[in-house]
């Protein structure tokens, strides 16, 4: 396996684990969440709507994130795409964020370096071609 496939694959387990974790802290501790957004003077109603939103997603995206890391080891296409979607949709999603936040999180900042890496190595020429199983991935210089 390249390097950076490797790369990819522990970066992809690494957001996966990341993100299912904070849905599940979101899911438990969804009630100390909408009494924080309360305080801020936010509608209780539409913070709730929100967490859960952004509760689903994060949680759907982390187990996409966790079946491309194991499945990408076994060369299996689909796996290279899904890691290339997951994380482009979480770059798109930290910016979009933190634009509209003003700031961004220490939390936010590690999805979004994990992300926009995972993404390089899975874009790189020597993954594509391990995964297609096309001639040498590996340079022979």
């Amino acid at each position: 396996m390249p390097t950076p496939t490797r790369v990819a694959v522990i970066l992809l387990a690494l957001l996966g684990v990341l993100l299912l974790a904070n849905a599940t802290l979101n899911w438990v501790g969804q009630e100390i969440v909408l009494d924080q957004f309360e305080e801020q003077g936010q509608d209780r109603e539409a913070a709730a709507q929100s967490l859960l939103l952004f509760t689903l997603a994060y949680a759907v995206i982390g187990v996409s994130a966790l079946l491309a890391a194991a499945f990408l080891p076994r060369r299996r296409a689909w796996a290279r795409q899904a890691g290339l979607l997951v994380t482009s949709l979480l770059v798109v999603m930290t910016l979009l964020s933190a634009v509209f936040t003003g700031g961004i999180a220490s939390t936010s900042l590690l999805v979004l370096v994990s992300a926009a890496a995972a993404f390089t190595s899975l874009y790189s020429r020597q993954t594509k071609d391990w995964v297609l199983g096309v001639g040498s991935a590996v340079p022979t210089d």
